[in-house]
């Protein structure tokens, strides 16, 4: 469950240690751990063991995306707050039990919502990356959390990630 990043080998000419080609450059202080996982509902009752998960200092969480959380509007962020961790969520709209989708993000990361791109009959949630000083090949990062219910129609999903 920790996130491990290996450094490239060591780039001997003088000329390529000032400049390594994008392959060997060394990204990992850039980017965050991800924890990725689907907790077939009920987030409440499983709110403490997800809260263990995020501040145990070995699994180095810095953001956990969890789908099928069953969260709805009555539901207040007060209930699902973690200490540390800032939640971007995104609740069924309508009267169907079950999707949705929550993100925790560790404090002071750049992270920001893209409501522009979401759809309102898929369940996806848009989270733009933006570090100052991110390495010119990667500018930022365009995370796109989704729950893709077993019964969704496969087509419906692709024509709208294109968009």
């Amino acid at each position: 469950m920790s996130c491990s990043f290996y450094s490239p080998e060591q780039i001997s000419s003088p000329i390529s240690a000032r400049n390594p080609p994008p392959s060997k450059r060394i990204f990992s202080r850039y980017f965050t751990c991800f924890w990725i996982r689907n907790i077939r509902g009920g987030l409440t009752s499983k709110l403490e063991e997800i809260t263990q998960i995020l501040l145990v200092g070995l699994n180095n969480v810095d953001v956990a995306v969890l789908v099928e959380t069953s969260l709805h509007g009555g539901i207040p962020d007060d209930l699902i707050r973690i200490p540390g961790y800032f939640a971007f969520r995104k609740d069924r709209d309508n009267s169907r039990v079950g999707g949705g989708i929550l993100v925790y993000v560790r404090n002071g990361l750049p992270f920001h919502a893209q409501p522009k791109l979401d759809k309102v009959d898929l369940e996806v949630l848009w989270l733009l990356y933006r570090r100052p000083l991110m390495p010119r090949e990667v500018s930022h990062i365009l995370v796109g959390a989704v729950y893709h219910p077993p019964s969704a129609q496969n087509g419906r999903m692709l024509k709208g990630k294109g968009a």
